[in-house]
């Protein structure tokens, strides 16, 4: 089956500023885009995380080297403090998924 490489988004917020938070809040984030588009770890082509200022214990990029064996290149930003959200994380992808069976 052949392959479509697409842009993938997503946020989340972790319960405290505890390693441990971060990187579930960041682990059900990426099994949400995984089961909404189809895709497993390994389709992940490359990958960018970012968190709010008061998210200091953990980078949630771990989460992702964590469950895809470190196969990804991924970056880890800081987003300004006047632009986001409470104890928010975010990633974004680009990840091979199979075609849509819908898509013209």
């Amino acid at each position: 089956m052949s392959k479509i490489l697409r842009g993938l988004r997503g946020a989340t917020t972790a319960a405290a500023n505890t390693g441990q938070a971060i990187l579930d809040a960041t682990a059900e984030l990426l099994r949400a885009l995984q089961e909404a588009n189809g895709f497993q770890p390994e389709d992940v082509e490359s990958a960018i995380f970012t968190s709010s200022p008061d998210l200091t214990a953990e980078y949630p990029a771990r989460a992702a080297r964590c469950s895809a064996g470190g196969t990804c290149p991924s970056w880890e930003l800081r987003k300004s403090p006047s632009l986001t959200g409470y104890r928010a994380a975010s990633a974004s992808s680009a990840t091979s998924t199979p075609p849509r069976r819908n898509a013209s």
